[in-house]
């Protein structure tokens, strides 16, 4: 549900969707756009938002959002990355390295680094070694690391409907993976053609992707669950 749209002299398109608590940026030419505010889904936290109605920019890189329901206006920083990635503490995503580590004295350096690169989807910065990597893909959704913090970048995921407290039964896709959180799930089924479907298990993490829905599921007060589309295939 676009609210608004803004269109810069280099053709750049920007779009606040109150329905998907987001604003999002396609440049001239671009297929796919990027989510630079907001996490998909409706929250108060610091980089989450709820029907953002409005936005405007200041001339230091910053757009100020009329954060509707929460009653409020937002400032973030579109230099540095800081409205496009979600923060994990104590977390660190193995592999998937573009390159070696750089040396970043700070997380907010490591991050805009990424940010710099749009082939970077995650990365993961060590507070004892300053240690930066950048990785590809978020891969098996990392591990428990006292010393590190991590990000990961918003995927324009948007057709994929979210059901809580539900699971979809049958028709997996292969064989359960382990990822920490629903946004880590729902990512690998965003990133695989044939996923139609998914269900993660806040429990013991487990992630299912679906080939398709037989069924229309059933409630479980562990789970999570989303499918591509509007309607139930």
């Amino acid at each position: 549900n676009p609210r608004e749209l803004f269109v810069d002299r280099l053709g750049t398109i920007f779009v606040a969707a109150d329905g998907s608590h987001r604003v999002m940026r396609w440049p001239e030419e671009a297929t796919q756009g990027t989510v630079i505010v907001g996490t998909s889904r409706r929250g108060r936290k610091a980089n989450q938002l709820a029907c953002p109605w409005a936005f405007s920019f200041d001339q230091h890189g910053n757009i100020y959002v009329l954060d509707h329901n929460n009653y409020r206006v937002q400032r973030f920083s579109l230099s540095d990355g800081s409205s496009s990635f979600s923060t994990k503490e104590n977390w660190i995503y193995p592999g998937n390295d573009m390159g070696k580590a750089t040396i970043q004295t700070t997380y907010a350096k490591c991050r805009a680094e990424c940010f710099k690169d749009e082939r970077c989807k995650t990365f993961s910065w060590n507070q004892e070694t300053r240690s930066c990597s950048l990785k590809s893909t978020i891969g098996s959704g990392g591990e428990y690391d006292p010393n590190a913090q991590s990000g990961y970048r918003e995927e324009d995921d948007s057709e994929l409907v979210m059901k809580g407290n539900w699971i979809y039964p049958g028709n997996d896709l292969g064989e359960a993976t382990n990822q920490s959180t629903y946004a880590a799930c729902r990512i690998q089924c965003f990133k695989e053609e044939q996923c139609k479907a998914f269900s993660w298990n806040r429990k013991t993490d487990s992630c299912s992707l679906k080939s398709s829905i037989d069924s229309a599921g059933e409630y479980d007060p562990n789970a999570d669950s989303g499918h591509r589309g509007g309607k139930r295939e």
